[in-house]
């Protein structure tokens, strides 16, 4: 059974696909996906949409775990769809599914990649860990900026 939730636009996520990603991410096996719920991140764009998926899910007999993940939604655009193009729609796909975001210097890394899935329509869907952003937004000190300018200049002059 596919579970629909409508925004702008209709979107569709499988509870079977949902239940294997988390899958990934749960040590143990998940015995249901007892329910979900999604939020939009931002406003959606012609070319992309983000959403924050929250789900809770039976792990033992006893023990209910609740989860989140943000899914990106990258839309086909015939205007950026050569690889060479500074925008090219599938950029970020392409990159997370090279394995080179698991290279990054130590003291940088980028959200877990959990899955990519290539839909009929033409669109991805990018199934990401998703970083408590609170905790990162509370130290912006003089000197936490400073250590964050240093890791991206030491990120830039390796690349």
């Amino acid at each position: 059974m596919l579970i629909t939730a409508k925004t702008e636009k209709e979107i569709i996520i499988d509870p079977t696909c949902l239940k294997s990603i988390l899958q990934r991410i749960v040590s143990g096996k998940i015995f249901g996906l007892i329910s979900w719920s999604y939020s939009p991140l931002g406003e959606s764009k012609e070319e992309s949409s983000i959403y924050r998926i929250t789900c809770s899910v039976r792990i033992s007999n006893d023990r209910i775990q609740d989860y989140s993940l943000i899914m990106k939604i990258l839309k086909p655009d015939s205007t950026r769809n050569q690889a060479d193009h500074y925008y090219y729609w599938k950029r970020e796909a392409l990159v997370y599914d090279s394995g080179i975001l698991n290279q990054l210097p130590q003291g940088i890394r980028a959200p877990k990649c959990h899955a990519i899935e290539e839909h009929t329509d033409g669109s991805v869907r990018i199934w990401l860990e998703d970083i408590a952003i609170e905790a990162i937004q509370n130290d912006w000190s003089l000197r936490h900026m400073c250590d964050i300018s240093y890791l991206l200049g030491k990120f830039n002059r390796s690349t």
